[in-house]
This record gives structure tokens, sequence and C-alpha cells, in this order.
């Protein structure tokens, strides 16, 4: 009766386990690095990366008005979420573009329509395809050497990159972000218009994937095979299921006490339950060996042989596990500190500088000095051989040269 409480119990809490993994948690609080980033994410638009691709399904499809005005819808939408703080497309560069060839109207600082208006050189008013005036201002983009074209566009202009910049690298608030982006795409986006999604999001919460699915294969895996090997050596299917009941306890154990710790399922803790299982069958193994010895001596008294084994093979285990349990530690003691042992005393100092040099300067696209910026971010940034931290989304270091 207590067995099979207990079992009900440790199945109900493992069934919540948590999954979340967040490169930048593996630092500890007080590295130059992790220090660095919770200063960009607070004074910038984040230092995590998605990029959703918009596939419009032929050559110049990125051109129609219409997919970019749901571009620009999309942007909208996943901005509603605080995490985000900061988004780049196409309709950015066009919409800047049809304002200025309007001298700067306010009326004109939107997306070309599907039939705009052109003055002629005679002073007659003609319509123009909205397509038409986009392709052209892409051109007239790129002769006057806008190379950051090329990060958001291709050259056939079939396929739109948006940049979502969130400000954190936990799975949980990745997988919520885009988990919005795909509400919106599949309300507005119909074939032959296909989205794809990449960054650093996208690979975090495929690691995120791959680590539940590699967990549960893994563990049933071990499970089997220790199964098949106790029948084998045994030769009965009794002793088979004696063997794994032990195991699969111990597994339903560890994921409890995650729970009720509130520790997440991540890339460290993973490793404790095929640790457990690996200590485990040592054991279950032995005192079986054992119980059948006893069994073949004193006759049929189950519980006489389960006590001599108790006081043989059974006060072995209870010497040993003592020993070899500090081997396996707690998983909120599973944490990899990769910059353990390295010291960047200037990573948040230059974060801090750089913090210093927009905010001295309020119309930084003009006034801040590009290679400046780019020096204070190169120290901060050199502090990971990783990369983990990608500093996108300041456009104005690298523009206020034009």
């Amino acid at each position: 009766m207590v067995f099979a409480v207990l079992l009900v119990i440790g199945v109900i809490l493992t069934a919540q386990t948590r999954v979340e993994h967040d490169t930048l948690a593996e630092f500890r609080k007080s590295s130059p690095i992790r220090q660095a980033d919770n200063l960009l994410n607070a004074h910038f638009g984040g230092t995590s990366q998605t990029n959703v691709v918009i596939d419009a399904g032929e050559d110049g499809g990125i051109q129609d008005p219409a997919l970019l005005a749901k571009i620009e819808g999309l942007r909208k939408h996943v901005l509603e979420l605080p995490e985000v703080g900061f988004t780049e497309s196409v309709v950015d560069y066009i919409k800047r573009m049809n304002y200025a060839m309007h001298e700067q109207d306010p009326a004109y600082r939107r997306l070309p329509r599907e039939t705009e208006e052109a003055v002629t050189d005679e002073g007659e008013r003609v319509p123009v395809a909205g397509r038409d005036l986009i392709a052209q201002y892409l051109v007239l983009y790129e002769m006057g050497g806008g190379e950051e074209l090329e990060r958001i566009v291709d050259a056939g202009r079939r396929r739109a990159n948006i940049f979502v910049n969130v400000r954190s690298y936990s799975s949980a608030v990745l997988g919520r972000v885009l988990r919005h982006v795909k509400e919106y795409v599949a309300e507005n986006f119909a074939p032959p218009v296909r989205v794809n999604y990449s960054g650093t999001g996208a690979v975090q919460l495929e690691l995120v994937k791959a680590l539940v699915t590699g967990q549960i294969r893994s563990l049933l895996l071990s499970i089997t095979v220790v199964f098949l090997c106790v029948v084998l050596i045994f030769r009965s299917f009794t002793y088979g299921l004696l063997g794994i009941l032990p195991l699969g306890m111990t597994i339903l154990l560890n994921f409890s006490i995650m729970v009720l710790s509130g520790i997440p399922l991540n890339v460290g803790t993973a490793l404790i339950a095929s640790i457990s299982i690996g200590t485990g069958v040592d054991y279950a193994i032995h005192f079986l060996h054992r119980y059948r010895i006893e069994a073949g001596r004193g006759g049929g008294d189950h519980a006489e042989t389960v006590h001599r084994t108790m006081r043989t093979a059974g006060r072995a285990i209870m010497l040993n596990a003592p020993g070899r349990g500090p081997g396996v530690p707690h998983p909120r003691l599973l944490q990899f500190h990769p910059d353990r042992g390295r010291r960047h005393p200037h990573a948040r100092d230059d974060a801090l500088r750089l913090h210093r040099l927009t905010h001295r300067h309020p119309d930084a696209h003009e006034s801040l000095s590009a290679d400046e910026a780019a020096r204070s971010l190169s120290s901060a940034f050199q502090a990971t051989p990783l990369n983990l931290i990608n500093p996108t989304g300041y456009r104005f270091t690298v523009n206020s040269r034009r």
C-alpha cells in the first residue's frame, strides 16, 4: 500500500517537471559576462536574437505592398510582449525611404499602397503601382551603398528576414515569443508564402526539444536493457521486473526532488537520471543474486529469505551507498560555470561606458562615433569565446557614419 502511494505521488510530481535551458544562467551572477548582458538588456533591445524568414514563394514577392503590410503587422504583434525590445525588417527601410522621397511629409511615413500617385516633370499626376515604387526604393538604396539590405532581403526579393531581439536567453521566454509569432503567422500568412525560423531562439528551443526526447529515449532504453540483462542472467521474467523496480522508483524520486526544489531539467541536470540507473543496477543485481542463493538454502519461507539477504547483501549495500552517494551530487549543485578561472574585469565597465556614450548624445544617430562605440562593445563581447552574447539591435553604432 505504501509503495503504491509513493509510486502515484512520484508519477504525479515527475509529470510536472519543468524543462528550461538558459545559456547565460550557466554563468555566475557575479560574472562580468552576465553583468554586461543584464546591463545591455536593461538599456537596449535585447542580446538574444530570433530570425523570422518570410518566403514569398516567387522572385519579387517581397515587394508586394499587401505582404509587407502583414510583415509590419507581425512586427507590431511581437512587440506587444515585454520581453521583446527590438525588431528590424525591410519594412523599416521602405517606410523611411517613402518618407524621405516625399520631402519628409509625415503623411508618407508609411508603406506605399497598392496604387500611388507620382508627379511627372510636367507636373502631371499619374498612377504608379506600389510594387514598382518599392522596387525602385530598394534599387536606389542599394545604389547608395546600403549594404545593410543584404541582411534583411535577398537579391531576388523573394525572402525577407525579420530580426526579433529578446531580453533573455531562457528557453521558456523564447518559446513564449515564438508561440506569439506563430499565432500571427497562422492567422495572416497563407500559401504560397512560407515562414521559417532561425537564430538563437530557434536553436535554444530545438535544444530543449532534443533534451526532452533524448532523456525519455535514453531512460526507456536503459531500463529495457537492464530488464533484458537481468532476465538473461537469472533466467526469470519475475527477476527482471524486480531488477528494474528500484531503478524506476529512483528515477521518479530524482525528478520529484527536482520539481519540489524548483530545479528545471536542463543540460546539466539531465545527467542525474542516467547516473542513477548506472549506480542502482549494481545494487539490484547484487541483492537479487544473494536472494536467490539464500532462497536455495532456506526453503520456501520468503520472509526469512529476505531477512537473511538483508543481513548479508543488504548490509553491504547500506555500507557502500553512503560512500558512492556523494559522488552523485544534488541537481542544485550541478552548475557549470564556463567563466570559472577566467576574469574579465573590464567587460562590465565597457558596457557601462557604451551606455554613457549613447546617453551623452541625445541624437545618437548623428553624434556617436561608430568606431568608438564598436571598441567599447568589442571588449565586453570578447569576455566569452563562445560568442554567447549577440550585439544585434545597436544599429546606430554602425549607421552613424551616414
